[in-house]
This record gives C-alpha cells, structure tokens and sequence, in this order.
C-alpha cells in the first residue's frame, strides 16, 4: 500500500488523518518522525503507542498515538515536530 510513498508523503498523512482514523505502522512512524523499524522495536519493547486488530492487521489510532506521547492537546502545532527523543512512556 504504502510501498512507493517516501517518508515526506507518509508523515503528511499521518497529520492529514482525522484524530479517529487507524493507521498502519507506515504513516504512523513516519508522522512520529522515525523510521517503521524504530516503531516494530518499541512495539517490542513495550514502549509503544495502543493499537488495534482489525482482521489480520495492527492498527495505530491517530488519537491513541498523539495521546501516548503526550502531543493530544497541541495536535495542531504538531506537525513540524519530531518525536526523537524517544517521548512517551
């Protein structure tokens, strides 16, 4: 799905997406400003934001995400913002 997006397209999507959208790890990680395999690690490690099933996927919802770091209530003056110090819990 996501295989030809660069990391620019993914991260505009992600602030794109209405707050109650469920996204895949691609433009999850992309809009949290590390790479898919910086996200699969905290999902490991158990330092990663909620996320859903839906049949055979793992879903982020937007919200969840945003929340989890702490980033909900300036959701709007997110998206220049990089989460690179691990934030979070």
């Amino acid at each position: 799905m996501h295989s030809r997006c660069t990391f620019e397209e993914l991260r505009a999507e992600f602030w794109r997406a209405p707050l109650d959208s469920l996204l895949d790890r691609n433009p999850t990680s992309a809009g949290l400003g590390h790479s898919r395999r910086w996200l699969i690690d905290q999902e490991l490690l158990g330092k990663a934001p909620p996320r859903v099933r839906v049949g055979k996927k793992w879903l982020y919802r937007k919200r969840d995400v945003l929340a989890f770091y702490g980033l909900l209530a300036e959701a709007s003056d997110v998206p220049e913002r990089d989460i690179r110090d691990g934030g979070g819990k």
